[in-house]
């Protein structure tokens, strides 16, 4: 069994990522069907796929990360694929600039692996368990596929975060099990040989359309665990029973599935007889009997002190403690034991006429009912397990006051009563969350440097990191656009972009002062170049539309200048234009820089050459340094964003609605 090691505690700090998992639906999503006995039953089809995490292909850059122990000897492994396609591979790879950068922040020689001391170590080439990730990556992919075959539409999808659309067909995806369930005519009394000549179920039908979509994208699967138009069956832990004999009792049952609830039975009964048991034996029958209980959760009221029975915290499935078992805990889980077969949803149940509230007080209670319309029933029904907004209770204090006096408004509540006993919050932050980003950053000492005043920093967006950071992949731009645009999860960047056939240098020319676009657009070279600056300015147009800092740096003589979109930016009257010269921060060379920045504080970097020097001229093994910054024009680039950035998050702190109690 392959496998990845955790992290050591304290190496790094914890972000969340909202991902896919959130949305992973639970068997009891199946209690919002409605099926009439009589006259409709259900088609369940459930499709697995066999060994899916294996399946995945990954990039050679990933499979480094896989690396697994210990590592192997040479000679052991020499007839295995993997090693003969590793010795295949040439020991330097040949520089090519478009695929791997400037190399600025790194050797232009790209070194590959090679085998030390008759040793080496095996890297898994797909998704290893323990990557905490995995079931993101693997749930994402697949409902992508499914969906580019016209699966999983909005009206149909059963998801954990949003409420079900749909009314006789419900789609699900759990990683790698896809499921239909559709609501059939069929009577009891002239129930056809289904399915009829000619006629598939709803469900047959997509689970088809699903299974050509494995089948032209090569996913294996077990289809000797497939489930075609079953009326009973096992889905995602949930057991939905609308077989014949269940039908003409009048019901269409949706449970924990009855063998786990009788088999629970048996063990508490057994149990229940004795005078003691282990705090191990006791979590695991609270947690199957807790899974039972969510299909008819009323009887949750049974349990009082079982849950307090053993402290959860110091649990150790490795040695088990052992607890006398008290006999009020017992009649619990004698109740369970004995209401086990009616924890079901009975999906047959009509949905009342009258909408109910109620509410109580310490004195008394009441309720109030009046009839309204189906739909509107039927979608409170499907919402009304769902978590609603924060609402903060009263604490003792508050609480006290109030049964003094009831016409206390809670907002005259003193801050220190409200506020005394509740801890502020303290979630994991977001991860994906940055102040700034280098985007065609090479070397990164921009970064470097704002990194060291304090600020989050994502990764040097280059080519010589990754061939992933490529600015003309647009799903790269697309990366960085949503992060500016959803929620702040970029406060700033810059972007340098490669000059090379924008230069006044190059010879030949590819393009001119009047003809920025060049002489020949199409070529691969000119249309690069052009591809890049113009997804540079589309950052910078952006940043001005959002209000973030974002700067472009080019040579002072570059041609990008003189492009239309340049040129638009400029007369928007949301963008400043300024220039340096790099031997004012410490260069030898008399390298000018220019800068199309969103925020004003990139003009005090304006600095002209004093002329009371001399230059090394830019030639030879000078030419490709004279691009990398001083360490002191990095600073002084630095401090113009941490002035920016602090300015932009004080006017959004003071914009920030203020509230005048910690949330728990």
């Amino acid at each position: 069994m392959q496998g990845l090691h955790p992290l050591p505690e304290g190496i790094a700090l914890e972000g969340k990522l909202p991902g896919p998992s959130r949305a992973l639906p639970t068997a009891f999503g199946f209690s919002q069907l409605e099926i009439d006995p009589a006259s409709q039953r259900a088609s369940i089809c459930v499709s697995d796929r066999r060994d899916f995490y294996h399946q995945f292909q990954v990039t050679p850059q990933r499979v480094l990360t896989n690396a697994l122990w210990p590592c192997l000897r040479a000679d052991d492994i020499k007839d295995l694929q993997a090693y003969k396609a590793f010795l295949a591979k040439p020991e330097v790879e040949r520089y090519d600039r478009s695929k791997h950068g400037d190399a600025f922040g790194g050797d232009v020689q790209k070194k590959l692996p090679s085998v030390k001391d008759g040793l080496v170590q095996a890297c898994f080439s797909s998704i290893p368990q323990g990557d905490h990730l995995g079931v993101e990556f693997a749930t994402c992919a697949h409902r992508g596929l499914l969906g580019s075959y016209g699966l999983l539409p909005d009206d149909e999808e059963l998801r954990a975060d949003a409420a079900w659309k749909g009314h006789r067909v419900m789609q699900g995806l759990v990683i790698d099990d896809f499921y239909v369930v559709s609501v059939e005519d069929e009577k009891l009394d002239e129930r056809p040989a289904y399915p009829r000549e000619g006629h598939l179920s709803e469900a047959v039908q997509r689970l088809s359309r699903a299974s050509k979509a494995y089948a032209n994208e090569g996913i294996q699967g077990s289809a000797d665990k497939d489930i075609i138009n079953e009326s009973k069956a096992k889905v995602t832990g949930g057991e939905l029973d609308t077989s014949e004999g269940v039908r003409r009792l009048g019901l269409a049952l949706l449970g924990s599935p009855v063998r786990k609830r009788l088999a629970l039975s048996m063990i508490t009964l057994e149990l229940v007889q004795l005078g003691a048991t282990t705090d191990v034996l006791h979590a695991c029958l609270l947690g199957g009997w807790t899974h039972c209980l969510m299909y008819r959760r009323p009887f949750m009221s049974v349990l009082a002190k079982s849950y307090h029975l053993c402290p959860s915290d110091q649990i150790d499935q490795d040695e088990p403690k052992l607890y006398n078992l008290p006999r009020s805990v017992a009649e619990e889980l004698l109740m369970l034991a004995i209401f086990a077969p009616l924890m079901t949803v009975d999906l047959a149940a009509k949905i009342d006429e009258f909408l109910y509230a109620s509410d109580a007080s310490e004195a008394k209670g009441a309720y109030v009912a009046k009839k309204v319309g189906t739909s509107v029933l039927r979608a409170l029904w499907r919402t009304g397990r769902k978590k609603g907004v924060y609402v903060r209770m009263l604490n003792r204090e508050e609480a006290l006051i109030r049964k003094i006096d009831e016409m206390k408004e809670e907002h005259l509540f003193p801050l220190g009563i409200s506020s005394r006993h509740h801890n502020v919050s303290r979630e994991k932050p977001r991860a994906h969350r940055f102040h700034f980003i280098e985007i065609c950053g090479g070397s990164g000492k921009v970064s470097a440097a704002l990194s060291q005043k304090g600020w989050v920093v994502g990764p040097v967006l280059d080519l010589d990191s990754s061939p992933f950071y490529n600015l003309r992949s647009l799903r790269l731009l697309s990366w960085i656009l949503h992060l500016l645009v959803e929620n702040g999860l970029l406060d700033s960047f810059m972007v340098e972009p490669p000059c090379a056939t924008f230069s006044p240098a190059q010879y030949p020319p590819s393009r001119s002062y009047k003809q920025p676009r060049g002489f020949d657009p199409l070529c691969p070279k000119t249309f690069e170049g052009t591809q890049l600056a113009l997804r540079a300015l589309t950052l910078i147009y952006a940043a001005a539309t959002l209000q973030v800092p974002g700067l472009l740096e080019q040579p002072r003589r570059s041609k990008m200048r003189r492009l239309e979109e340049w040129l638009f930016l400029v007369e928007l009257g949301r963008t400043w234009e300024t220039w340096l010269a790099s031997c004012q921060y410490g260069s030898p060379h008399l390298k000018e820089f220019v800068f199309l920045s969103t925020f004003e504080e990139v003009l005090a970097l304006h600095r002209k050459c004093s002329k009371g020097h001399e230059h090394v001229k830019i030639e030879g093994k000078w030419a490709k340094p004279s691009g990398v910054y001083t360490d002191q024009l990095a600073e002084a680039i630095a401090c113009a964003f941490d002035k920016a950035l602090s300015r932009k998050l004080r006017l959004e702190y003071l914009q920030t609605p203020k509230t005048e109690c910690a949330c728990e």
